[in-house]
């Protein structure tokens, strides 16, 4: 055979074979470079690890500790199964007075007491379960950790109704004049809101929020109703800062990062549940290595943002949201690339406002009791909070809210009224002044107010 038809023979083969060696060699290239970002990926978990956290799925679902002795959760599952709702709500929708927080001052209409008289005596059942798991310190509900975002969380939806019942149950006793009625009522509420404090999820987190902002409704209802002695008013407060859950944002970050990174990792084997990414449209070709690259260095991000978020929950209340809101701004700044992260990525920055909201909820209540240890004793309420140092407080707290300066204590016509100068400040204008505070409904989400009427 002619030697130039062998050249041509040889260069039509390398041509032919050349795409295929390339292939091979990116193919082997991506492979190393999936190899490394795994690598990486393995170190920052192993960091988690050694920090405490839970870096599986596995782990996770054993950091919600069985109770070692009786649980909780057995009586609290007996009392959300017999839960019956206001019968007013089967046939027609519940008054408005039974679908929200009574307004300060406002008064129970026959209609409502009536509903909340029947709806009592429907639940008593219920309630007697609830009382019963009241006494029970330890609790773990009966939930599968290891189905990461796919968890079902079916008991969040009976504490909410529980949480509205015995609201309403403290509400009626309260304005009924039935003190001890009434502070059982509180305290069985506080407990229940407790039960959620090892429970590391972040709706149930949220949930756990909800509930002691009933708590505290609850309680601006007993003062503005009965007058308590100064032992029953140490007891309130000392239930009330007990039943706070201060680790219950860093638990629950912790393992929305540890459930997060199990999905991404979930895609990248193929073992991602396609209930959880099929209702967001995603429809990408997980197994393909250029797809695998992708989200591997999707997650390292998450894993370092998630990791910012944990370290931010352990700082003072109002550097922590200022910590949040900055990543979460980093997070929507983010390349089009980055896109999965975006979508995964929860908006935390509310998070972190509703626990500073509890944090100012704290310094309210241990401030309105001490209002009312001061009327106990003097007769008359204190014309400024300066009044109750030192004998019924060491300090003033401050206002989390506020760069400096303590809660603010005004007197009204009856009573008087604390409050926060929330998430926008005094002087933004975006907050009513303290005569509007007789309609705070309308301004809940910016000032944290505390109404005696009495």
């Amino acid at each position: 055979m002619p030697s130039s038809e062998s050249k041509r023979i040889h260069w039509a083969v390398v041509w032919c074979l050349s795409p295929l060696f390339v292939a091979l060699a990116l193919y082997g290239i991506g492979r190393l470079w999936r190899n490394s970002f795994l690598g990486r990926i393995e170190e920052q978990l192993a960091q988690v690890r050694e920090q405490g956290f839970p870096s599986s799925l596995k782990e996770l679902n054993s950091w919600y500790p069985q109770p070692a002795g009786e649980n909780a959760a057995d009586l609290y599952g007996r009392a959300l199964f017999n839960l019956h709702p206001p019968a007013s709500e089967l046939q027609k929708g519940p008054p408005p007075q039974l679908s929200r927080p009574l307004i300060p001052g406002e008064q129970l209409s026959e209609e409502v007491r009536k509903a909340i008289e029947e709806w009592l005596l429907a639940n008593r059942e219920s309630l007697e379960h609830l009382r019963r798991a009241a006494a029970v310190r330890e609790c773990r509900y009966p939930i599968d950790l290891t189905r990461g975002f796919q968890t079902p969380l079916s008991h969040l939806q009976g504490l909410q109704q529980a949480s509205r019942l015995l609201y309403h149950e403290t509400v009626y006793h309260a304005e009924r004049g039935e003190r001890q009625e009434a502070i059982l009522s509180f305290v069985t509420h506080l407990s229940l809101a407790r039960s959620l404090n090892d429970e590391p999820v972040l709706l149930s987190y949220l949930i756990q929020g909800a509930i002691r902002n009933f708590c505290f409704r609850s309680l601006e209802r007993i003062l503005s109703h009965v007058e308590l002695s100064e032992e029953e008013l140490l007891r309130l407060a000392a239930e009330f800062e007990g039943a706070r859950n201060p680790d219950g944002l860093l638990r629950a970050m912790a393992a929305e990062r540890c459930s997060g990174a199990a999905l991404f990792l979930g895609l990248m084997d193929g073992t991602a549940d396609e209930t959880t990414v099929g209702p967001l449209g995603i429809t990408l070709p997980w197994s393909i290595l250029p797809v695998n690259l992708f989200v591997a260095d999707n997650l390292l991000l998450y894993l370092d943002l998630m990791d910012q978020n944990v370290q931010a929950c352990r700082l003072p209340a109002r550097e922590k949201l200022a910590q949040f809101k900055k990543i979460e701004v980093q997070v929507q700044n983010l390349s089009k690339y980055r896109f999965l992260l975006q979508i995964f990525f929860p908006a935390l920055s509310r998070c972190a406002l509703d626990d500073l909201r509890d944090e100012v909820q704290c310094h309210i209540v241990r401030v309105a009791l001490a209002v009312e240890r001061y009327r106990l004793i003097h007769g008359k309420l204190p014309d400024s909070l300066s009044a109750l140092t030192p004998d019924f407080l060491e300090s003033i707290p401050g206002d989390p809210f506020a760069p400096s300066g303590p809660l603010s204590y005004g007197l009204k016509k009856v009573g008087y009224v604390l409050y926060s100068v929330g998430e926008y400040g005094n002087n933004s204008g975006d907050n009513p002044p303290i005569e509007a505070t007789e309609r705070w409904w309308a301004f809940k989400d910016t000032l944290v107010i505390f109404r005696v009427a009495r």
